[in-house]
C-alpha cells in the first residue's frame, strides 16, 4: 500500500469517527431536551409544550454541558487518571440532571451567558455514575432575582471598599429623602490598600427607595471560614466581590406572581444545602464524591490561568466559585455619589 493510500484511508477514518460522534451527540441532545420536558410535566404539572425559547434554553445548557464534559475528560486524559470513570454523557445520571435543568430553564437562566450556570460532576460511587451540579453563577442569580422582584429595578451596583478609598454612607432621614453614598478611588489607583469591606447600591425608578447594603470585611471572613475553600486563598477579592453580590440580591423582595414558586424554592433551597458545614462534606467524601473543578476553577477566573496548586478533595459550593470581576451587571461606570 503507498503512503497516499495508507494517509486517505487514515483521514477517512477520522472523518466516520467525527461523523458518529456528532451523530452521537445531536441523538443525546434530542434524549436530553425529552427528559428535561418530562421533567417540566412532572415537576410542573403542566402538560404543556416547552416554548421555543425554553427549547433554546435547553439547547444552550445541552452545549455547556457537553463543552464542559470535553474540557474535562482532556483533564482526565492528561493527567493520567485512568482510575475516573470517563467524563461523558452515558456516565452522567440524566434524570436527576434533568430535575435540575428545567427549574434553572424555568427561571429564565441561559448556560450560554457568562456565569449564569456552572456545570460541575461530581462522582457518585454508589450510582457509578456523576451528579452534574448545575450551579448557579452571581451574574445568573442577580438575573432572576432582579426578574422576580417585587419592583425590578433599574440596576444594582457592587464595588470592593479598599482602604486608601474613601466611602461613606449617607443614610436616609429627614435631611436626606434618599439612601446613598460617597464613594471616591484612591489617589492612586493603582494603590488603592486593603480590602476593608464592600457594598451593593440597588437603584430604583423611584429613587427614595434606593437601597444600600453594607459587607464589612469581618462579614467576608465570616464566609471563608463557611466554606473553607481554598478558592479564597487563590483570589480573594473576586470571592468577597461574588459573596457581595449574593448579600445584595437577598434584599430584592420577591413577587410570587412574577416566578413560579416551586422553581424558585428549588434553586434557592439547592444553594442551602451547597452551603455544608465541612463535618458533613467529609461525611459525604467518605461515602465516595470526589470533586473535579479545577477546569472550572481556572476558566471562570482568567481563560488561561491555573491556580498555583490543586484544590482539595473538599467539594466547593455554589458561593466558592470565583467569577471575572466585571464588578457592575449592567453599566461600565463606577458609582460616585448620589
Amino acid at each position: 500500500m503507498t503512503k497516499d493510500k495508507s494517509q486517505k484511508q487514515g483521514n477517512n477514518s477520522n472523518e466516520d469517527e467525527e461523523q458518529e460522534e456528532m451523530s452521537e451527540i445531536a441523538r443525546t441532545s434530542q434524549r436530553f431536551t425529552e427528559k428535561v420536558q418530562d421533567a417540566f410535566n412532572q415537576e410542573l404539572a403542566s402538560d404543556k409544550e416547552f416554548t421555543d425559547y425554553e427549547k433554546q434554553l435547553a439547547r444552550h445548557l445541552f452545549i455547556k454541558i457537553n463543552q464542559q464534559l470535553k474540557e474535562f475528560e482532556k483533564k482526565r486524559v492528561k493527567y493520567n487518571n485512568n482510575n475516573k470513570l470517563p467524563y461523558k454523557w452515558s456516565n452522567i445520571d440524566l434524570e436527576q440532571l434533568a430535575m435540575d435543568a428545567v427549574h434553572r430553564i424555568n427561571l429564565g437562566l441561559d448556560a450560554l451567558i457568562p456565569n449564569h450556570i456552572w456545570p460541575v460532576p461530581y462522582h457518585n460511587s454508589k450510582k457509578g455514575k456523576y451528579d452534574l451540579d448545575l450551579q448557579i453563577g452571581y451574574k445568573g442569580k442577580d438575573y432572576y432575582r432582579r426578574k422576580a422582584a417585587v419592583e425590578e429595578p433599574k440596576d444594582i451596583r457592587y464595588e470592593l471598599i479598599y482602604s486608601n478609598q474613601t466611602f461613606k454612607p449617607l443614610k436616609k432621614d429627614k435631611n436626606n429623602e434618599v439612601e446613598s453614598y460617597i464613594y471616591e478611588e484612591a489617589d492612586n489607583p493603582f494603590n488603592p490598600g486593603e480590602v476593608i469591606g464592600g457594598f451593593g447600591y440597588i437603584i430604583f425608578e423611584d429613587s427614595t427607595k434606593n437601597k444600600l447594603v453594607k459587607v464589612s470585611e469581618k462579614e467576608f471572613r465570616k464566609s471563608k471560614n463557611k466554606s473553607k475553600s481554598g478558592f479564597w486563598d487563590d483570589w480573594p477579592d473576586r470571592m468577597r466581590y461574588k459573596t457581595l453580590v449574593h448579600r445584595t440580591t437577598e434584599k430584592l423582595q420577591i413577587d410570587p406572581e412574577k416566578v413560579n414558586a416551586k422553581s424558585f424554592g428549588y434553586v434557592e433551597q439547592q444553594e442551602v444545602e451547597q452551603l455544608e458545614t465541612p463535618e458533613k462534606k467529609n461525611k459525604k467524601a467518605k461515602q465516595g464524591t470526589d470533586n473535579f473543578s479545577d477546569f472550572q476553577e481556572a476558566e471562570e477566573v482568567e481563560p488561561n490561568e491555573e491556580p498555583d496548586r490543586k484544590p482539595d478533595n473538599d467539594e466547593e459550593t455554589q458561593e466558592d466559585q470565583p467569577e471575572n470581576d466585571n464588578q457592575e451587571t449592567d453599566t461600565g461606570k463606577k458609582q460616585r455619589s448620589f
